[in-house]
């Protein structure tokens, strides 16, 4: 059974490495002991912490934040205590990641998009080069552990030949990481004043702003400030403005001194979409299909 378990699970798929509440102030938050844990230093003074139950449970007071998580795995701490890392398994970090970025995805949707998770889980150290890990926010994946009071429920665990499909798929693109965002085909419409839009990109003259497309598919802005020109990829801009999606209309009216910005869904606009996920398995295509469609 062993034998024919690492099989299928090669050692590469053992752990995944979280950075824990890596954007708010470490006093503003603190590990609680669920059963009794022990401890060893490692080398270099990092502290590595395991307990007898195997979760602990942290309490943050940081407004907005949730305030009471459990999470599953090894705690190691920096000598100075400021950077916590948890090591836990790609299953339950795949169970959170679903519970906060697709709560309501089932189906071969579900399956999909949790093979990308674990597959972005075990490859993604280099997303946080100095801690080896990635972070829980949005720029690596949404992670709040679980909440005290809910059922211990374990989705169905990631195919490993999904997993396989996803390494032909991203040695194809090239790629390290595979983004997937809310998608959708709901259209927004935002105005930004241009007092608000010089705030935002931090300067004083905004003379036009343009749209390209580049030959890789990437879609990048051109800000034009007099006789300068800076060019910073659409997810930045769209993330300075806080606007859903990559813009696909840029629009200034000179009447109201108004920037007018236009689009369709949620999220940065590669790989896959959760709600395409959706729709796809809805229509019956396989989880398989989706991921393809998605990362071709």
């Amino acid at each position: 059974m062993l034998r024919a378990w690492a099989a299928r699970y090669p050692p590469r798929f053992g752990k995944v490495r979280v950075r824990l509440l890596a954007p708010v102030p470490r006093a503003s938050w603190e590990v609680l002991d669920e059963c009794p844990t022990f401890e060893r230093v490692e080398a270099g003074g990092w502290k590595e912490r395991a307990s007898t139950c195997g979760r602990f449970r942290i309490i943050s007071t940081v407004r907005g934040s949730r305030p009471e998580r459990l999470i599953t795995g090894v705690l190691l701490s920096s000598p100075d205590d400021r950077t916590v890392v948890l090591e836990t398994d790609p299953e339950s970090y795949a169970d959170a990641v679903l519970a906060a970025e697709a709560q309501e995805l089932r189906g071969e949707g579900a399956r999909a998009l949790r093979s990308v998770i674990v597959w972005n889980g075990i490859h993604g150290r280099h997303r946080h080069e100095d801690t080896s890990s990635l972070c829980d926010t949005t720029h690596c994946m949404v992670f709040q552990g679980s909440l005290p009071d809910a059922e211990e429920t374990r989705g169905s665990q990631a195919d490993p030949a999904l997993l396989k499909l996803l390494d032909q798929l991203a040695a194809s693109r090239k790629r390290d990481w595979l983004p997937f965002s809310k998608g959708g085909s709901e259209p927004w419409v935002r105005a930004v004043s241009v007092p608000g839009l010089r705030h935002a990109v931090g300067e004083p003259s905004i003379l036009d702003i343009r749209r390209q497309r580049t030959r890789t598919g990437s879609i990048v802005i051109h800000l034009m400030y007099g006789e300068t020109e800076e060019t910073v990829p659409c997810e930045v801009f769209r993330n300075r403005l806080k606007l859903p999606s990559c813009p696909e209309v840029i629009r200034y009216d000179e009447g109201q001194d108004l920037w007018h910005f236009s689009g369709i869904g949620e999220g940065h606009g590669e790989g896959l979409s959760i709600a395409r996920a959706a729709a796809l398995a809805e229509a019956g295509h396989s989880a398989a299909a989706i991921l393809t469609d998605a990362y071709r």
